[in-house]
């Protein structure tokens, strides 16, 4: 009995960590795009999908997408660059909070921390290439990458995880008052 206790109180703590992360990105979004609740909820579905087709958790998607909504003020923008982001995380082996970094700095006009994430396209970046122009070039070598690496046996054991972990958050949520 101990042990389940302590597996439920596991459960409780998860499911009251992911509603804050979902209420603060709700309150980024309405606050830097202007979304409805139908658009926060739309994202929160496309959140869930990513982590059961890539194994990306909401823990480092929600934060991603918070930054990048805040750089482009648009929701589907935002989704489109954590798309990107997510491809050159999984081509480069870099962690998705660095390279969203460096994309939100890149969208910015700080076209070098792009440069220094993927120093293949330092060249174009110094001959003046837009950040338009940089991300199409890195999308057609990474796009993808995210779900190839997604398909490998570790991915699968990512995203098995992913969903273990969501289960137990939704165990936790039913516990709520």
């Amino acid at each position: 009995l101990a042990g389940l206790a302590v597996a439920l109180g596991d459960a409780t703590k998860g499911a009251i960590e992911d509603d804050a992360a979902q209420q603060l990105l709700a309150n980024t979004l309405k606050k830097a795009t202007n979304a409805t609740d139908a658009q926060i909820a739309a994202n929160e579905d496309w959140i869930s999908t990513q982590g059961k087709l890539l194994g990306i958790t909401d823990d480092e998607l929600r934060p991603a997408l918070g930054r990048l909504a805040k750089a482009t003020s648009s929701v589907e923008d935002a989704q489109k660059l954590a798309t990107a982001a997510m491809d050159i995380a999984a081509s480069t082996g870099k962690p998705l909070a660095t390279v969203v970094s460096a994309v939100e700095k890149a969208y910015g006009g700080n076209m070098a921390a792009l440069g220094k994430l993927a120093p293949e396209y330092r060249t174009m970046i110094k001959d003046g290439a837009s950040f338009e122009e940089v991300m199409a070039k890195i999308a057609e070598t990474t796009g993808g990458a995210a779900t190839v690496a997604a398909n490998t046996n570790a991915g699968k054991m990512k995203r098995l995880s992913n969903s273990m972990k969501e289960t137990k958050e939704s165990i936790g949520a039913a516990l709520l008052p």
